[in-house]
């Protein structure tokens, strides 16, 4: 495990790729104490060996080194020497998975989430329980108050409720801030692990997904993550404590006035049937405001994301008119839902309002002497009192009852979670790590059709290729060029057939393994926000300043590179909207030489290029490419001109392989081609 192993950053992609979640940080000697009993063992480079860290103390560190054994070292002399001030934390993250149909199982995948933080929550729960309990100290002194008091002109004895009153007032204010404090921390812990969980799903799913699905969809329900944690954790609270005092308020209820009891029960019926019709009404405009969202965030994504097409076209008006259509259709949705929501809010008051006056009618009823109840069942304390406690089992069965729609809610919120969940993830098995790669590739019968579709994109494609070799692709439109591109880097999977390198099945291949040994040069390059130098980088951003200058050397970026203002530390705006289509192309080549792959997959990557830069480029290339296996999908047949080998593709099939002059001399479909000019080569997805 000595050098050999990888650096901390390679070791997170490991994890990661097993379901871990990683955290890589940069700490000085004293910030580590700032580590948590949690975020140990963790994974620490010392003395150029890794090794797991397990305890920090004020002047010892206790390490594990994989030949040594354990390690105590002093912090700040030996420690402090051999350590590179890097930390690599890990967590177990339950796999959210499919939640399934049944709210049972949906709400049982939560179970393990919140296993890590259970001691703050029994704590919670006890505090909350205490300060419902306590609430029954109000109007308990209120009846002594009446009765004892003011009837009876004890003044000492109202000293003494007062006292009494202050006590439990601040205790629950401190409790209710301790409580607030707690459930915070833990929810927010839990939020952050939930979304970085549900995030990494999305990046594993294959690219097909991503053609059927708007970016809108994603981002509408990555946040509905932390909706959902907020409901879980309300409804779960109040369906605890507002069960167990509920039950505690009715015996006291029923102790004191079964009689009164009785009448205030009919009115909680009334209330629960008042929600249960409500329910699917409220339901069903959530999920009508929820795709209401989704529209008009799709549509405002798609916008900017065009911004350049939009305005080159002049459509502006026409994308803002379709805009405030969606907008507008959302803002009715929500106030359709809320106009709803206040009519059963209004009846839910005239029940609460006409259960008073009936309960303080009867109650009065109950304590005056009349000719039908010559003797008072109640004192006017023990009516206020019974008024008082009642007023808060009513709140407690209210927000019982209302968890009913919470639990509508979490459905809805589960649904749109599991649309995405329930997605298949890109096959691969973890454990197969890809060794290095030395280049040799073989596709034996393979066969490829998108999705829902009846035609193959490829079919029957036998193709060899030896380590060093430079194959060239080249074919009409439509042909499926980049289709196979797209399958040697693993963003599709043979519908049928295998493919091979150095004589390994890579269908099941652990990906991050197998891509970063390949390097690819899109036919549309994507560039992302930031400097020249961190898009050059993504696959490696600790990379030094000298790496990137050599891979941008490499394809030929390094002269309008020194020509920018801040040179490699240039900020290029979204999607790179400051750079020209051919300096877009050269990072995009330059960030593919960046990792020395031993594959390179170039998909037309002259096209967007002149012809002296196409030169530079080819010239780079050629030397880039002696020692790699290289496919290169043409654009211009100038690029194909010294393949070591041609494969010519039409509808599908190889039709054609040889050397450039071979098929010319054959004088078949690609001495055609070439004869036509480079404009019949046409670029295909």
């Amino acid at each position: 495990m000595q050098r050999r192993v990888p650096d901390l950053t390679s070791f997170s992609r490991q994890a990661e790729a097993l379901g871990y979640l990683t955290c890589l940080l940069h700490l000085n000697n004293e910030r580590l104490d700032n580590l948590k009993i949690a975020d140990l063992p963790a994974l620490i480079e010392y003395d150029d060996t890794l090794c797991l860290l397990l305890c920090v103390s004020e002047f010892e560190i206790t390490l594990v080194n994989p030949i040594k054994g354990i390690i105590k070292c002093d912090r700040y002399g030996d420690f402090d020497n051999k350590w590179n001030g890097k930390v690599l934390t890990f967590k177990i993250v339950p796999n959210l998975g499919n939640f399934g149909n049944k709210t049972w199982q949906m709400l049982r995948q939560f179970v393990p989430w919140l296993r890590d933080y259970g001691y703050i929550l029994v704590w919670v729960l006890v505090i909350s329980f205490a300060s419902q309990i306590l609430g029954l100290a109000e109007p308990l002194f209120s009846g002594v108050i009446i009765d004892g008091v003011l009837d009876k002109g004890n003044y000492s004895l109202l000293l003494l409720i007062l006292g009494g009153m202050l006590i439990v007032t601040t205790f629950q204010l401190v409790a209710s801030s301790l409580e607030q404090v707690l459930v915070t921390q833990a929810m927010k812990r839990i939020s952050i692990s939930l979304l970085l969980r549900f995030f990494q799903h999305i990046l594993a799913l294959p690219k097909a997904i991503f053609s059927q699905w708007q970016v809108g969809d994603f981002t509408v329900r990555l946040y509905e993550n932390e909706h959902l944690l907020q409901l879980v954790s309300q409804s779960g609270f109040s369906v605890l404590i507002n069960s167990v005092t509920s039950i505690f308020y009715l015996i006291i209820l029923l102790n004191q006035n079964a009689k009164l009891t009785g009448v205030a029960l009919i009115f909680v019926i009334a209330y629960a049937l008042l929600l249960v019709i409500s329910t699917p009404l409220l339901r069903a405009n959530d999920r009508h405001v929820f795709e209401c969202q989704r529209r008009s965030q799709s549509h405002l994504i798609a916008t900017l994301t065009g911004i350049e097409t939009v305005k080159a076209i002049s459509t502006e008006a026409l994308f803002f008119k379709e805009g405030i259509d969606l907008i507008v259709k959302s803002h009715l949705a929500s106030f359709k839902g809320a106009l709803l929501s206040f009519n059963i809010g209004l009846i839910g008051q005239a029940i609460d309002l006409t259960s008073t006056i009936c309960i303080m009618g009867y109650g009065a009823f109950l304590t005056l002497p009349s000719a039908l109840n010559p003797q008072p069942e109640l004192s006017l304390g023990e009516l206020v009192a019974f008024n008082a406690i009642l007023g808060l089992l009513l709140g407690s069965l209210q927000s019982l009852i209302g968890v009913w729609d919470e639990i509508q809610q979490i459905k809805i919120s589960f649904e749109r979670i599991n649309d995405v969940l329930a997605l298949p993830v890109e096959q691969q098995d973890p454990t197969a790590i890809m060794p290095e790669i030395k280049g040799h590739v073989r596709l034996e019968n393979v066969f490829f059709r998108y999705e829902n579709t009846t035609q193959d994109v490829l079919q029957d494609i036998n193709l060899e290729v030896f380590p060093g070799e430079t194959i060239a692709i080249v074919g009409k439109s439509g042909s499926g060029k980049t289709t196979l591109v797209n399958l040697l880097v693993k963003l599709f999977d043979p519908t049928q057939g295998k493919i091979y390198v150095d004589n390994i099945d890579v269908s099941n291949i652990e990906l991050s393994s197998y891509r970063r040994q390949i390097g690819v040069v899109e036919q549309q390059p994507f560039l992302f926000n930031g400097t020249v130098r961190e898009n050059i980088a993504k696959a490696n951003p600790s990379a030094s300043l000298d790496t990137v200058a050599r891979a941008a050397k490499l394809a030929g970026a390094d002269e309008f590179i020194e020509s920018l203002p801040l040179q490699y530390d240039t900020q290029i705006g979204e999607r790179g909207m400051t750079l020209s289509g051919g300096q877009k192309q050269r990072l995009i080549i330059a960030r593919a030489l960046m990792t020395s792959p031993r594959i390179l997959l170039l998909d037309e990557p002259t096209a967007s290029l002149d012809s002296d830069s196409e030169r530079t480029i080819l010239e780079n290339l050629a030397r880039q490419t002696a020692e790699r296996t290289s496919f290169l999908v043409a654009h211009r047949l100038s690029t194909v001109l010294h393949a070591d080998k041609i494969v010519v593709l039409d509808r599908g099939r190889i039709i054609e392989t040889g050397t450039h002059e071979q098929l010319l001399e054959r004088g078949g479909f690609y001495a055609d081609l070439y004869q036509q000019g480079e404009s019949s080569i046409a670029l295909v997805k």
